[in-house]
């Protein structure tokens, strides 16, 4: 009984392929064999920071100082380690002492309902999603306290500016007195502008027979700077 041996056919180009992915395996091997090669004479060289040419008993104090500056720094770090796990031991133990103290019945009374009322804003934050909104609210804010202040502030209208004189007769002077009111805005202190209503009533006259004597009755409590000061004056003529 003869057997029969089947060959398989490969497709055309597959040996050109194969050659191809060989080549090129065996290029990358060579080019790592080369970067090697090179990184192990780097290795041989003699490095430029090399201690040959120093002399052997500076070298052995420089490795003294560096040792004993280590040396240091170790026995610093741990007796910082040493306190730091002292101090973490001692609020352990506080704070195991205050949960067995809050966690007594006495004084978990009432928690159940501090926790259940949840605290509700007074103003909803759900419009406030961009800055458009935020000033829209602003300014209609802002146009309800100009209405509301509206009471609250003395405008600087006619209303507020009024001149009153009343002449009366002094008995025991036998004399005529006038008395002037004036209610008027003015941007100086009280002081300022007593000083100037003196200056002009107490002026020289045309008349030297006649002279007025000026009593000022200052305003108490008054501020320095009155939006709206009132001032008085009596003259009384001879």
């Amino acid at each position: 009984m003869g057997s029969i041996t089947v060959q398989k056919s490969n497709p055309p180009g597959y040996t050109t392929q194969v050659q191809r992915r060989k080549r090129a395996e065996l290029q990358n091997l060579r080019d790592e064999a080369q970067e090697l090669q090179e990184r192990l004479n780097q290795l041989k060289k003699p490095s430029s920071n090399s201690h040959s040419d120093e002399d052997p008993a500076a070298c052995q104090m420089k490795w003294s100082k560096l040792v004993e500056t280590e040396r240091k720094k170790r026995r610093h770090s741990e007796e910082t380690n040493s306190k730091l796990k002292a101090i973490l031991a001692r609020h352990l133990s506080a704070n195991k002492g205050l949960c067995r103290a809050l966690h007594k019945k006495a004084l978990l009374k009432g928690t159940d309902f501090v926790f259940s009322c949840e605290p509700t804003p007074g103003y909803s934050f759900a419009a406030f999603e961009n800055n458009r909104a935020i000033v829209g609210h602003l300014k209609q804010l802002v146009a309800r306290l100009y209405l509301e202040s509206g009471p609250l502030l003395d405008s600087w209208s006619s209303s507020s500016i009024n001149y009153s004189m009343n002449v009366q007769y002094n008995e025991q002077k036998r004399s005529k007195v006038a008395e002037m009111k004036a209610t008027t805005p003015v941007a100086c202190a009280m002081e300022v502008a007593a000083d100037l209503m003196w200056r002009d009533q107490s002026g020289q006259r045309s008349d030297p027979q006649k002279w007025a004597h000026i009593i000022l009755r200052k305003r108490t409590g008054s501020s320095r700077y009155d939006a709206n000061p009132t001032s008085s004056a009596s003259m009384e003529f001879n």
